[in-house]
């Protein structure tokens, strides 16, 4: 699981309609992490997966 730091820049990707991604790189090492949230009528969903942007 990807943990993230405060005060660690995010950026924000809407790849669909109802898929959000947020990206956000470690300074030290540069590694970038990822988060997705699904957007549903329902309910909202959140998770993390690889941390690579193809997952």
């Amino acid at each position: 699981m990807a943990h993230w730091r405060r005060g660690w820049p995010i950026d924000r990707v809407k790849v669909a309609d109802d898929l959000i991604g947020f990206v956000t790189t470690d300074p030290k090492s540069g590694r970038t992490r990822y988060c997705w949230l699904r957007v549903r009528n329902q309910s909202n969903v959140l998770f993390h997966g690889p941390d690579h942007k193809c997952f």
